[in-house]
């Protein structure tokens, strides 16, 4: 999986060109993570001297917008503390876009993979139950892994390192059982804490694969079993020709004949059909017309 995507020239420039834009785009979050934890020391430190403006309350209100919404920031060459909104709104951005770029991402390795497996699929001699369903099925999965846990461990990576200068110098007014005469204590609860999280997930998740594994055997079994059991084709080889449209009967006819207990509205399926010829036609005529153009 890994080498149809990045051992690829052909997928080179978005494989590490789309990695590098989604670890800078990440850093950047998390830079901006580390501005509003700063920016909120500030402005509960201001809620909290709130009764000194009581003879100049003016004074209180104007500040309380600075930290809100001013841009003041911006214009004095990034000096000073940034307000609320000078953080978020790059923010929001970055971190849309960041969620629209690693579903591109994570689509274009899915196909990266898929062409690798394709050609492997073909030239396998033994026959492998569903294999063109654990092709599509195990890629696309793969591809909602990369979007949701990858992002999530490099982000949570990138946080730590970010906020470890902030732990360390929060530790010395904070005391911690076990962990008050070690310098640091607040990181190294921090990553005990995660250690110990990671090590019970692992016990209890262990065994999840290979209970997914068996569950889509059991499921892929019953499918083809049903398919089997109410194909008409499979219990009649005769079943084409014995069944083929006579010339005096009609689309209402047949329909009736084949579809009248489904509990479909024939009325609807006789309309849809005409409307679907022609747009199928129109399609045809649309694609030819483009060809002669170019």
């Amino acid at each position: 999986m890994l080498r149809a995507f990045y051992a690829s020239k052909e997928w080179a420039t978005w494989a590490y060109g789309g990695l590098a834009l989604l670890i800078s785009s990440l850093w950047i979050q998390v830079q901006l993570t580390v501005a509003i934890n700063s920016w909120y020391g500030g402005f509960y430190d201001h809620l909290q001297i709130a009764a000194e403006f009581s003879e100049n309350p003016q004074e209180g209100i104007d500040i309380f917008y600075d930290f809100l919404i001013s841009t003041d920031f911006l214009f004095n060459g990034f000096e000073g503390n940034p307000s609320f909104l000078v953080i978020a709104m790059p923010y929001v951005l970055l971190a849309t876009f960041t969620a629209w770029f690693t579903r591109i991402y994570g689509l274009r390795w899915r196909q990266a993979i898929t062409f690798n497996y394709i050609p492997r699929w073909q030239n396998v001699e033994e026959e492998i139950e569903g294999a063109s369903q654990r092709i599509q099925e195990d890629c696309n999965r793969f591809a909602r892994i990369v979007e949701s846990l990858g992002l999530q461990v490099v982000r949570a990576i990138m946080t730590l390192v970010a906020f470890v200068p902030v732990l360390w110098a929060l530790s010395d007014s904070v005391t911690i059982p076990f962990f008050s005469d070690i310098q640091g204590s607040l990181v190294w609860t921090a990553l005990s804490v995660s250690i110990g999280g990671l090590i019970i997930s692992w016990f209890v998740g262990y065994r999840l694969p290979g209970l997914e594994y068996n569950n889509q055997n059991l499921i892929n079994e019953l499918n083809k079993k049903n398919i089997n059991k109410n194909n008409k084709f499979i219990k009649d080889h005769n079943y084409s020709v014995n069944h083929k449209v006579k010339e005096v009967e009609s689309v209402s006819g047949i329909l009736n004949k084949y579809y009248g207990n489904t509990g479909l509205n024939m009325k609807i399926i006789e309309i849809s059909l005409p409307l679907i010829f022609v747009s199928f036609c129109s399609d045809k005529v649309n694609r030819f017309s483009s060809l002669n153009l170019m």
